[in-house]
């Protein structure tokens, strides 16, 4: 499991502040369109998506059932956007088939893949962090590694991904119009009622390098229970994975 729970609510902050000035999500490396003019099968990993309650105090709760149901939302829109649309072949890869057949080289991959996704988040996006160079070359790798769970999952590429998102009580959404106000006078930043994130990654299935990378607008509400909010928002992440001629 994807281990952003204690800065995800940080990760929205900066990001959300980045991405109010209308600034693009989406990074791809340099080997991308040619990358991407070989693919022909996409493997879709478990995606890690969790869906939280969150009440005024903040106190955050992971309700499993609203989790689940997103998955199968976010499948059902990766059928209709990426497969239909665009013409690969996709393979939804299950979890439980994964860690009861090849648990270790599964756990490995996801523990690289969390790494190089939270590095840039962080480094490849403009904030204090950022590194220059990756903004102007996105170049993040599983390494060669990744070669023997694509052959296990007989795929050209593989996409990753994670999301969260925190549904507000009625106390919560209460709290929010208090702090409208507040950042009305002050002119400070105000996160969403519920913060979510959903990212994406195509990983190349030989090199391991992550040549497809985007994430959602931090600053614009989602809920993750919706299946319109969800059609929507993978409709929108996925536009941009395309063969270019």
């Amino acid at each position: 499991m994807i281990a952003f729970p204690k800065k995800q609510l940080f990760i929205i902050g900066f990001l959300a502040f980045f991405f109010s000035g209308c600034a693009s999500t989406l990074r791809t490396a340099p080997s991308f369109d040619s990358t991407i003019k070989t693919v022909k099968t996409i493997a879709v990993m478990p995606p890690d998506v969790k869906v939280f309650k969150i009440t005024a105090g903040g106190v955050t709760e992971q309700i499993d059932e609203w989790s689940d149901q997103s998955k199968k939302l976010i499948e059902a829109a990766l059928k209709k956007h990426l497969g239909e649309r665009y013409g690969f072949e996709i393979k939804f890869v299950s979890e439980d088939w994964l860690k009861t057949n090849h648990k270790d080289v599964w756990t490995a991959n996801r523990a690289l893949y969390e790494a190089v996704c939270l590095s840039a988040l962080l480094h490849a996006y403009s904030d204090i962090n950022t590194f220059p160079a990756k903004l102007k070359n996105f170049d993040y790798t599983l390494g060669e590694e990744v070669q023997e769970l694509s052959s296990i999952v007989q795929t050209d590429a593989l996409l990753f991904v994670y999301g969260f998102d925190y549904e507000a009580t009625a106390g919560r959404a209460a709290l929010w119009w208090w702090n409208l106000s507040l950042a009305v006078l002050t002119g400070s930043a105000l996160l969403p009622t519920n913060p979510s994130m959903m990212i994406v990654g195509l990983v190349d299935g030989k090199t391991g390098d992550v040549v497809w990378f985007k994430t959602s607008n931090p600053s614009v509400e989602y809920s993750f229970r919706s299946e319109k909010h969800i059609d929507m928002l993978m409709e929108w992440l996925l536009k941009d994975l395309v063969k270019k001629k």
